[in-house]
């Protein structure tokens, strides 16, 4: 299903996407509405050619782009012709682990600015108008959450160095009406 939805957003037809990833349109067909388990290889085809990324292919979670090179998770490009197993095992098996640790290391808000840069990495580039809109106002939440949490503190501050010299006031008015 997110395969079928993810071909119609990026506006290919079943056979030019077939072709493009070396797939036979009606494997194509039975891989989008479950009726066939779908390859390791023939994954990994399909998210090099929507810019999916492989864990959001295999399990619904996580950001929908950009596609992972399969060496950038210090796996052999050859994996994807070598292991004969189900896309969603290969991703148990082989994927998941890499792919948190990248995660890790570029997380969303890296991509964006990244990209925003004019970044020289590829993948970046090819996300869709809609994904890359949807990043963007994310990160800008995220910033205005930022800034919030840091004006909280400036007048939480301010308020305390209030207190303080209330307090500072008041003792000096008690030490006077004493004497």
């Amino acid at each position: 299903m997110r395969l079928r939805e993810e071909r119609k957003l990026e506006k290919f037809s079943q056979p030019e996407l077939a072709s493009d990833s070396g797939i036979g349109r009606a494997s194509l067909s039975n891989y989008e509405y479950g009726l066939a388990a779908l390859p390791f290889g023939a994954g990994i085809k399909l998210c090099r050619r929507l810019d999916l990324n492989q864990r959001w292919l295999a399990t619904g979670k996580g950001e929908h782009r950009p596609y992972v090179p399969l060496p950038d998770l210090d796996l052999d490009a050859n994996v994807e012709t070598l292991y004969s197993g189900t896309f969603l095992d290969g991703f148990r098996d082989l994927i998941a682990t890499p792919m948190r640790k990248w995660d890790k290391e570029h997380p969303p808000e890296v991509l964006i600015s990244a990209l925003l840069r004019g970044s020289p990495f590829k993948q970046y580039a090819r996300m869709s108008m809609i994904e890359l809109e949807r990043r963007i106002r994310e990160y800008s939440a995220k910033l205005r959450e930022e800034d919030r949490a840091r004006m909280k503190l400036a007048v939480l501050s301010h308020i305390e160095a209030a207190a303080t010299e209330l307090k500072r006031r008041l003792e000096a008015t008690v030490v006077t009406a004493v004497s």
